[in-house]
């Protein structure tokens, strides 16, 4: 997994995505509905760097391909004084963005390939598009998360692989 991680942070494109999205998927440690995210938001609210940073570091791959996890980081990071790790988280968010955004158009019949429901909102926010509401949507054999935005635009997100790793589980 670290190659290909490493491999989008370098050169965040379609196939490096999809490189480190497929062996992240694979993984049996992978929840892709874990909920460590809250944890950490509430330690940072709470000024508690280092309990903020443990969490991420103790998450596993569940944040690896989380730009938010990534950007909750830097904001430890920036608060600890660790410019260049903050840097790297940084980049690391932008990558990972990108690289979803590499996945498809945002349209039903291209819609982006994510690894967390969470990864909406980082897009949302990346594209700078504000949430009005989601479906979720099942199709011809696939799951689809469909937001709608202000504004009337429409993203559509590609969940059938978390929905289908969430069904093997329950």
């Amino acid at each position: 997994m670290k190659a290909e991680f490493l491999s989008l942070i370098r050169s965040p494109s379609r196939q490096t995505y999809l490189a480190a999205r497929t062996v992240l998927l694979r993984s049996d440690h992978f929840d892709p509905f874990s909920e460590e995210l809250n944890e950490i938001v509430a330690a940072i609210e709470e000024k508690k760097w280092n309990d903020a940073a443990s969490l991420i570091t103790d998450a596993g791959p569940n944040l690896l391909l989380s730009p938010c996890a990534h950007l909750l980081m830097a904001k430890v990071c920036e608060n600890r004084g660790e410019e260049e790790r903050w840097e790297f988280e940084t980049v690391t968010a932008r990558a990972i963005c990108d690289g979803i955004l590499s996945t498809g158009d945002g349209s039903q019949d291209a819609p982006y390939l994510i690894t967390r429901t969470t990864d909406e909102h980082d897009i949302l926010g990346y594209l700078q598009k504000t949430f009005e509401s989601q479906s979720l949507v099942h199709q011809n054999g696939k799951s689809y998360d469909k937001v709608c935005c202000a504004g009337g635009d429409e993203l559509w997100f590609d969940i059938t692989d978390l929905y289908a790793i969430m069904m093997r589980r329950t």
